[in-house]
């Protein structure tokens, strides 16, 4: 009669690597399974990454090459909720000054620093549009404009530059009254 081999006591000291692969062992087709759907989760990220990306790469064509403010305004609302938004509008609001509609470059301008109020471009945004206001002769509303801007901005070059013309607002208002 053969001698039968003592079993061996499995070691306390699992790798990492074997107990991970148990799982394998035990139920392979749940792993199976949530194997697949990890490659397809994986994929489906891939696929979203990339078609996020083509379509930001035409927005900044859009950026580059339009001039007229109709293909502006179909490329806000083609590119609403993405990062270019609030580009757009600001070259919108260029636009509209370009072509001597200050009201619209305004309202543009306002609808930036509303929405994206914490973007890098409400800075100039609403400097601009202080500039636009006293264009129009309406101090008080410049004044208005450069003051929420300070307030906003802190020690920001816009927030000086807003300082600045608050200055020089008080300066022209207090010779033409002496004057």
């Amino acid at each position: 009669m053969a001698r039968k081999k003592p079993k061996e006591k499995p070691s306390p000291y699992i790798s990492l690597f074997e107990h991970f692969f148990s799982f394998y062992r035990e139920r392979p087709l749940f792993a199976i399974t949530l194997t697949s759907l990890g490659f397809l989760v994986l994929a489906g990220g891939i696929m979203f990454w990339n078609a996020r990306e083509v379509k930001g790469k035409k927005a900044w064509a859009v950026l580059a090459f339009s001039e007229s403010t109709g293909d502006l305004k179909a490329s806000l609302e083609e590119y609403k909720g993405t990062y270019a938004e609030p580009w757009i509008l600001y070259r919108l609001a260029g636009a509209f000054y370009a072509e001597g509609d200050l009201n619209e470059a305004i309202s543009a301008y306002q609808k930036l620093s509303r929405e994206f109020p914490e973007h890098y471009l409400v800075g100039p945004a609403l400097f601009i549009q202080g500039r636009l206001y006293e264009e129009q002769k309406e101090e008080g509303k410049a004044r208005q404009v450069y003051a929420e801007l300070e307030d906003a901005k802190g020690d920001t070059f816009w927030a000086q530059k807003a300082r600045e013309r608050l200055q020089d607002l008080s300066g022209s208002t207090t010779e033409v009254t002496e004057g």
